[in-house]
């Protein structure tokens, strides 16, 4: 007869299933979609949110469970109602004996923190236990994203790493990742790299993004010894740094002038698998040119082409660069065509390093020559290559010729920078043509542009000079003294 009774209620079971007959849902599962319909409804229900969730599971007959309570912890603060919380916190904490999910605190926590209310986030973190919730990495990894997110919740982290501990929350990797790029973004690296090395008391093992975080803020705060030492260490700790972090070691080297360094840093990231792109063999190529290296620019150069990189016009720029620190202006200007036949058109920065380097040779008609080339091929000069141009035509003693392109200058919307007026108007004096200097003098602090010390002293020189003998008119000096500050 047990049989035949266990034979049919199988049979029944077979049937419903390949009939899809839907299982009859509990008490407990009608209450909880009573409960997801009501509380969806009104931002602010009469008699809250608490009320809601007893009356949805009392209709049904069975009382509140750790899902009910979680579904709206999660739902008030996914709506940030965090006013309508604390009833239900409250009513949680001292009513009730059953434990909660973590996840529902983590995500109250994070929500907190999206509205900038870190010292709620905090305390919902410690009052965790109080609502039979045992507080994990997970929960305080969550707690220390929001808290590093800002000044203002930076200040509540060691007093929440000291609860954490009293409360048995081990710190996990994560966490210690979490803090060390907050510290790193706040340009404590020291901090972070001496976290680094608590790291093993904790028996946690420091991975590549944290070493990757202490040696890019080493690279912007530090100089090239730090940042080559902390190399060291993250490759004797079995990391090998990728090409952006070669990338920006070179970067350091290069701008403290240490070119060969940088070069064999460029060496060791090849040796390391890693490829150099045309931005790192710029860096180093420009390095040479920096230190008048000219056999170091031609190696690196024929390198970049013999590796098959494509130059692009910073290379162009820092090669000719180099050849116009030793003087090879013709050669300089051949490289303007061999741009042009690889399809490279060269900029602004191209011809104003060739324009400089006629201006300290002295042959400033070379450097109109260059001027007039850039303006054929449909380029502007900008305030550098004004610059340039008057300085060579005042160390030439050409002070009338570098009058008129200070005037062009002014003509094409241009400030003259201080130095540049500095250098007319010292020119001008020098050259007893100080009427002429009081004259650039009255137009240029007429369209409020700063005026240099040395244009002072040398003015002022002048004025010493008119009571013996005057080399101004009465009211040049008039003039002169109102200008005065």
């Amino acid at each position: 007869m047990q049989r035949i009774t266990s034979l049919r209620s199988t049979t029944r079971s077979l049937r419903r299933r390949r009939n899809h007959w839907p299982l009859r849902p509990t008490n407990s599962q009608l209450a909880l979609e009573t409960l997801k319909r009501s509380i969806a409804g009104d931002d602010n229900p009469k008699h809250g949110f608490l009320s809601i969730l007893i009356a949805s599971y009392k209709t049904y007959h069975c009382p509140p469970n750790p899902i009910a309570f979680s579904l709206t912890i999660q739902s008030l603060a996914r709506r940030s109602l965090f006013h309508h919380l604390e009833p239900v916190l409250g009513h949680l904490e001292s009513s009730e004996r059953f434990e909660i999910d973590e996840c529902a605190f983590v995500e109250l926590i994070l929500r907190y923190g999206k509205a900038g209310m870190h010292k709620e986030a905090v305390d919902v973190f410690l009052r965790m236990p109080r609502f039979r919730c045992a507080p994990t990495s997970a929960s305080l990894d969550a707690l220390l994203r929001v808290l590093c997110a800002s000044a203002e919740g930076l200040a509540l982290v060691g007093n929440v790493l000291v609860n954490a501990s009293d409360m048995r929350v081990r710190l996990a990797g994560s966490s210690f990742g979490i803090l060390i790029g907050s510290l790193c973004r706040a340009g404590k690296v020291g901090a972070a790299i001496e976290l680094l090395g608590q790291m093993e008391v904790h028996e946690c093992t420091p991975d590549a993004g944290m070493y990757s975080s202490i040696l890019h803020s080493l690279c912007e705060h530090s100089d090239s010894a730090s940042v080559v030492g902390f190399l060291e260490r993250m490759r004797g700790a079995g990391v090998t740094p990728n090409g952006g972090e070669y990338a920006r070691v070179v970067c350091v080297l290069a701008r403290e002038r240490k070119a060969k360094e940088a070069y064999a840093m460029l060496c060791r990231m090849r040796r390391d698998g890693a490829r150099p792109d045309i931005t790192v063999y710029n860096v180093v190529l420009d390095g040479f040119a920096l230190v008048g290296d000219s056999r170091k620019v031609d190696e690196v150069f024929d390198e970049i082409l013999v590796t098959g990189l494509t130059p692009d016009v910073f290379t162009y720029n820092a090669y000719i660069n180099g050849l116009c620190k030793k003087g090879d202006i013709n050669g300089a200007r051949d490289m303007l065509a061999c741009m042009a036949k690889a399809g490279c058109e060269a900029d602004v920065v191209t011809y104003n390093t060739i324009v400089a380097a006629c201006g300290d040779a002295g042959d400033m008609g070379r450097a109109r020559e260059v001027i007039c080339e850039m303006r054929a091929k449909g380029l502007v000069e900008d305030a550098q290559t004004y610059a340039i141009v008057i300085e060579g035509l005042v160390a030439k003693g050409e002070v009338r010729e570098a009058c008129e392109v200070l005037e062009d200058m002014r003509r094409s919307s241009r400030d003259p920078p201080v130095s540049i007026l500095d250098a007319v108007i010292c020119g001008l004096c020098e050259h007893g043509m100080a009427s002429e200097a009081v004259r650039v003098l009255g137009e240029v602090v007429g369209h409020s542009v700063p005026l240099g010390a040395r244009s002072w002293e040398a003015l002022l020189g002048v004025c010493g000079v008119v009571c013996v003998k005057p080399l101004m008119g009465l009211e040049d000096v008039i003039k002169l003294d109102q200008m005065l500050p």
